[in-house]
This record gives C-alpha cells, structure tokens and sequence, in this order.
C-alpha cells in the first residue's frame, strides 16, 4: 500500500495500459455513476487516438 500512497481503505486506482494511474478513488464507488462512466469513456477516447 505504501507503494500507491494509499491512504485508506478501500482505494480503487485506475490504471492505463503503460501503468500510469489515470484516476483514484479512496471510499465506495457507483460503477455505473454518470462521474465514472465518463471518466471511462475519457481514457478509452485517448486510447483509440
């Protein structure tokens, strides 16, 4: 955990695919929000570029 600087838990990290931390979230999440839904859609948009 020291490794991510994870400060509580549950952490939830997304990751690209060069392993770059692209999001982070400390505390439950909705997986389906619209917030998360977009952040999604963001890096895939920057993926297929």
């Amino acid at each position: 955990m020291l490794a991510f600087a994870v400060i509580g838990l549950p952490t939830t990290l997304l990751v690209d695919r060069q392993g770059r931390e692209r999001g982070r979230l400390t505390g439950p999440a909705e997986w389906d929000s619209a917030e998360a839904v977009a952040q999604f859609q963001t890096i895939i948009a920057e993926r297929n570029r």
